[in-house]
């Protein structure tokens, strides 16, 4: 009976970053689920961070082009936690606009260190013990 009119995005409204295993996949999760709100069609679309992306004037569609027509009051985000310490993302977001919102996560030292070494024995990657390996880390 009404239909909501729909928009392409013009811009981003916020952009969640952060350090790893410091709960963007989650955040991320979350938002995506509220229905005001549009992450895009994957998690980490990695524009702001992609060097060849502004060699040249910057296609802004090719970021855009993640996100489907929205209602009006539909905002919009993007989730790539790399963008905290690419030094050139920085500038490229506020570039890109500088009302931007940015929402940047960050965990206790220690306990992203244990998370961290965790996910890495969980995958193979880490055959040493938490200790062993802090103590290895802190001699370099």
């Amino acid at each position: 009976m009404f239909r909501t009119k729909r928009r392409k995005i013009e811009r981003l409204d916020f952009i969640l970053a952060g350090a790893q295993k410091s709960g963007t996949t989650a955040l991320h999760y979350f938002l995506a689920k509220h229905p005001n709100i549009t992450m895009g069609d994957q998690q980490e679309i990695h524009f702001f961070d992609n060097d060849a992306m502004f060699v040249a004037p910057v296609d802004y569609e090719q970021l855009h082009k993640h996100y489907p027509l929205l209602a009006s009051s539909t905002i919009a985000g993007d989730c790539t936690p790399s963008y905290i310490y690419h030094e050139p993302a920085s500038e490229r977001i506020w570039n890109y606009n500088p009302k931007i919102k940015l929402l940047i996560l960050l965990r206790n030292p220690v306990e992203r260190a244990f998370a961290h070494w965790n996910m890495q024995r969980f995958k193979g990657r880490e055959p040493l013990d938490f200790f062993a390996s802090r103590w290895i880390f802190s001699m370099l």
